[in-house]
């Protein structure tokens, strides 16, 4: 369509994180009106650390943080799902769930593969304090990365078979916040923030579901 899509949630208005989408259609120069994206019985989308997607169908996919995860966990930031739309991100499906446990995608870092596979690229928080606090500096905690795929664009969810982290002495050192890219040889390169005061990186070969072990 041309259009440009910027979404980010708005927490002002009342309990829970309300996504908020605006568009443009003039390369981003000017933006319309914000509107609140609603589900197919109109509901607002509860909701941050968002990216939206082009699919290879040509739908719009959204994958997003919320503590509304059917069977999920409560406490710290939730779980991740997805949706599609086929209105330009007016309205959007019933969601399906990436990850019910603590494990969130940072905004913008999902991809959609020339082969049309989704890349989720998620972290979770190991801790025995089960609130928010466990995310804090210096929390006795550690984080590892990982990833999800679906060939199907977004029905079903596989996780990969690789689990991310620093090891070192049999230590854990955290590895988190991880974003994806396609590399020209059709890997694909995953960046992770590191403990240990340096980015971290690590290879995939077949699309995401296994990943070498993290380099510095």
């Amino acid at each position: 369509s041309g259009k440009l899509t910027l979404t980010y949630y708005d927490s002002r208005r009342g309990k829970g994180r309300w996504l908020v989408m605006k568009s443009s259609s003039d390369a981003g120069r000017t933006w319309g009106e914000p509107r609140m994206p609603t589900d197919g019985g109109g509901q607002q989308i509860d909701g941050n650390h968002q990216t939206v997607l082009r699919l290879k169908s040509g739908r719009m996919g959204l994958v997003y943080a919320t503590t509304q995860v059917p069977e999920g966990r409560s406490g710290r930031d939730g779980g991740t799902m997805f949706r599609t739309s086929i209105d330009g991100g007016q309205t959007w499906s019933e969601p399906t769930v990436v990850e019910r446990r603590f494990g969130i995608c940072c905004s913008g870092h999902a991809i959609v593969t020339t082969s049309g596979r989704i890349v989720v690229p998620v972290f979770k928080w190991i801790s025995h304090d089960p609130s928010g606090q466990s995310e804090t500096f210096n929390a006795p905690s550690v984080s590892y990365s990982y990833a999800y795929v679906s060939d199907d664009e977004g029905q079903t969810w596989t996780q990969s078979l690789s689990e991310l982290f620093i090891s070192h002495y049999r230590a854990a050192y955290n590895l988190e916040e991880p974003t994806v890219i396609e590399l020209s040889d059709g890997r694909l390169l995953m960046h992770l923030r590191a403990q240990v005061g340096r980015m971290y990186r690590s290879y995939s070969p077949d699309g995401g579901v296994s990943w070498s072990r993290p380099e510095g």
